[in-house]
């Protein structure tokens, strides 16, 4: 099948990427057929020296069921494991918000570079409006 986007809409539609991450919710390998795996993905924002990562609260809700099941289960953004719960922010089961504070895990090493982090021109932001470009 051949696509009909052009060059410009193809590089528009790889500008999220620079600001997004895989999260990974289950067990580490090695792999079984009895392991859980699940994925998702998590906005990556900076505020000042803030950093920020955002994902839908149905995804750490999901973690802590299977952490309570399986207690060797992780999430992890990339190859990156880390406590969900100890950088929590904030959550909202209504809105499905999860806010976790990224900022000590920030680095080359970790392959969450702080040049992913986008940082918005206004907060909070305008009303979208007939005419937006929205990513």
């Amino acid at each position: 099948m051949q696509s009909t986007a052009t060059a410009f809409q193809v590089q528009l539609s790889r500008f999220p990427r620079q600001f997004a991450r895989a999260v990974y919710v289950g067990e580490p390998p090695p792999f079984s057929t009895s392991s859980i795996l699940n994925s998702a993905t998590i906005t990556l924002l900076k505020f000042g020296s803030l950093l920020i990562g955002v994902t839908c609260q149905h995804v750490l809700q999901k973690h802590r069921q299977l952490k309570s099941m399986r207690p060797n289960v992780v999430f992890q953004i990339g190859a990156l494991p880390f406590d969900p719960i100890r950088h929590l922010i904030s959550e909202d089961k209504k809105l499905d918000l999860a806010t976790f504070n990224l900022t000590s895990l920030a680095s080359e090493q970790n392959d969450l570079p702080r040049s992913s982090f986008i940082e918005p021109l206004d907060w909070p932001p305008k009303p979208v409006s007939d005419g937006d470009v929205l990513c």
